[in-house]
């Protein structure tokens, strides 16, 4: 998996890619107590990103040209992310 610019999280030996994932970083003041001291805890975590899109359809009053006009974005839209996938 090299050559990519991608997250990889990797656990017990096996390599998993995340694509263009995210990494979150939490951080918590924990107050002490009578056996535990105060502390401050990091937390790191690789988690993927989901692509976040929306499509606009635009919409016409005669049912026909409205139909014909989706059918056809929709088509354009299905090509392109056809085109996509075949990259990877």
């Amino acid at each position: 998996m090299t050559g990519r610019e991608t997250l990889i999280k990797e656990a017990l030996g096996k390599q998993e890619a995340l694509g263009c994932g995210k990494i979150v970083v939490k951080v918590a003041f924990q107050k002490g107590t009578k056996t535990q001291p105060k502390r401050i805890e990091i937390t790191v975590e690789l988690m993927p990103d989901y692509q976040k899109d929306y499509e606009i359809i635009p919409f016409h009053r005669d049912e026909v040209a409205n139909r014909r006009r989706s059918q056809h974005l929709w088509q354009n839209i299905l090509r392109s992310r056809l085109s996509i996938w075949k990259m990877w």
